[in-house]
Parts: C-alpha cells; structure tokens; sequence
C-alpha cells in the first residue's frame, strides 16, 4: 500500500524512506524535510499523489504493484493551484 508504514510520523517526511510514503502527503505551510515551516509560505499548500502506472504506456494508471510509479506534486497558493510537477520513478532491474 503506498503511503507511510506504519510506526513512522504521521505528516513528516524525516523518516519517510521511498518515493510512495509521499502518497497523500500534505503540508500547509509547506516545511523543509525536518518539518521546519518555508518562510512565507503561510497561504501555499503541496500534495502529493503516487499511482502505479504501465513502464510502457504512462497514461495507465495499475491497481496493483509495477515497476513503475508517476509521483505528482500539486502546488497552490490560496487554493489556486500555481504549478504541478510530475517524475516517473522506474525500478532498476
């Protein structure tokens, strides 16, 4: 299951070990990886999504596990959604 195993902090990244603990992960403000708040970042929010897709056609998304991940970070600014980056993150074999 993506997100955190459990036993790590809920809402940190500091113990977060591999791309899909960042499933569903919020911060508002957004914080360093220690979760120190950014200056000035009181109105801005990042999400973050990860899906298991298809190596060869990145547009599926799988119900199950792939070698390969789309991660999603989705970032606004009072709600207004200013920027999303999207990285594929493939399992070396």
């Amino acid at each position: 299951l993506f997100g955190a195993e459990s036993g790590a902090p809920a809402g940190t990244r500091a113990d977060f070990d591999d791309v899909d603990d960042y499933h569903g992960w919020t911060a508002s403000p957004p914080t360093d990886k220690n979760g120190t708040p950014l200056v000035n970042g009181a109105d801005w929010r990042r999400t973050v999504t990860v899906q298991w897709i298809d190596s060869t056609s990145p547009a599926q998304v799988l119900p199950a596990e792939s070698n390969a991940k789309r991660i999603t970070v989705a970032v606004s600014y009072r709600d207004v959604p200013q920027a999303t980056l999207v990285a594929i993150r493939t399992a070396g074999r």
